[in-house]
């Protein structure tokens, strides 16, 4: 038992410190949540938006490409 006894005492720092940051977080939580009020609540105003409505149609459309220079195969190939 004794040598139970020595170890906490000469290593108390190491228990103590997780039981001292803790407590200290309860107690901080406790008090910021005991001194703070309510915040109001504001009922937000309903927006109303103009919109236009399209029908959609189906067209094909092509880029136009003006490219400049010359075209060249990947690979050649002898017959």
């Amino acid at each position: 038992m004794k040598p139970i006894i020595y170890a906490l005492l000469r290593n108390w720092h190491r228990i103590l410190s997780p039981v001292v940051v803790l407590a200290l977080a309860i107690f901080s939580t406790a008090a910021l949540l005991l001194s703070g009020s309510a915040p109001p609540r504001e009922i937000p105003e309903e927006h109303s938006w103009a919109i236009s409505v399209e029908t959609a149609q189906y067209v094909e459309v092509r880029p136009q490409l003006r490219l400049y220079g010359r075209l060249v195969a990947g690979r050649t190939a002898e017959l």
